[in-house]
């Protein structure tokens, strides 16, 4: 290709030509040179497959709490505005006005006190000691093997 001519939109790319949006100045760094510059001859090597299958059940939990409490969090939401906003009219006395207030929050109130629960058994007590145990098998079991290969 001459100097100073761009590739056809949707072409290939030359090797050494810099991304479109790299600022001037900034110098492209391979993972190549970066290994050579630290002396690591050694790649990175993967996990056993014991921790690859713990990582793989970590997300798995992780991904089901955060399912879990997507859906807590919309049922809140759902039972907050099935609740009927009290309509209050000059021509209710005050001991109705406050009986009426005090119905709504307490409806409010328990909706909320239901998620929370829920959250509670299902997330704090149930997944979350599930998830922290998984994690720190697969860190222990890092640990462990990375001291026993020096």
């Amino acid at each position: 290709m001459p100097e100073g001519s761009e590739p056809a939109a949707g072409g290939p790319v030359p090797p050494n030509t810099p991304p479109q949006n790299q600022s001037p100045g900034i110098e492209l760094v391979s993972p190549e040179q970066i290994f050579a510059e630290t002396d690591t001859q050694t790649p990175v090597q993967p996990g056993t497959w014991t921790q690859r299958a713990g990582m793989r059940l970590a997300a798995g939990v992780g991904s089901l709490g955060a399912v879990v409490t997507l859906a807590i969090l919309t049922r809140w939401i759902w039972m907050s505005w099935g609740i009927p906003n009290p309509t209050i009219s000059s021509s209710l006395k005050a001991e109705d006005v406050d009986a009426l207030l005090k119905n709504y929050k307490t409806l409010h109130d328990e909706a909320f006190q239901s998620a929370s629960q829920m959250f509670d058994a299902i997330v704090v007590k149930a997944l979350l000691p599930v998830f922290t145990s998984i994690l720190g098998y697969i860190f222990g079991a890092r640990s462990t093997s990375d001291s026993n290969s020096q």
